[in-house]
């Protein structure tokens, strides 16, 4: 098993028709996963996710988005389909895959100039270490769990306090 490992979705034959004639998929290289990346940021000052440039290369690779990223009005499927992708995340979880798709430099520039502000601040905290709840054996399990709940809701708060 591995990235390159691929699984077949095994259904009634009615429902697997149903399922294609509804939706399409496209495999993405990492290659085209970078280059994806570095057309978001030069043609729409975009700073993406991986997860949102492999989006945006498999929309352009199923014929969704015409070479400049925009809605290809004569897809493969001849209907002018239109695309809205979802951004989930932020380019600021993901250095090494912008590294890797920008450059060093782009990612600096990224970090000076674009970086979220409450990104910025979690990254200047100290990091702690793993709090490791442990079973009190003379308690029961529900016992030990409010236990570790109280804990953990503790931990939250003074989070949050720190954090405002």
């Amino acid at each position: 098993e591995g990235p390159d490992q691929c699984y077949e979705i095994k259904q009634n034959k009615v429902w697997w028709t149903k399922l294609q004639s509804e939706f399409r998929s496209a495999r993405v290289t990492d290659e085209e996963l970078c280059a994806a990346m570095r057309d978001l940021l030069e043609n729409y000052g975009y700073w993406a996710d991986p997860h949102t440039s492999v989006a945006f290369a498999a929309a352009q690779k199923l014929n969704y988005l015409d070479q400049n990223g925009k809605n290809n009005d004569n897809d493969d499927n001849g209907k002018g389909t239109h695309v809205a992708i979802m951004a989930t995340a932020a380019a600021c979880k993901f250095q090494l895959p912008v590294e890797t798709a920008l450059g060093n430099e782009k990612w600096e520039e990224y970090e000076r100039h674009y970086f979220p502000s409450r990104g910025k601040k979690l990254n200047e905290m100290t990091e702690k270490s793993p709090i490791l709840y442990s079973a009190d054996t003379s308690k029961t399990l529900e016992e030990n769990q409010a236990v570790w709940e109280a804990r953990t809701r503790q931990l939250i708060e003074g989070l949050l306090g720190s954090y405002k």
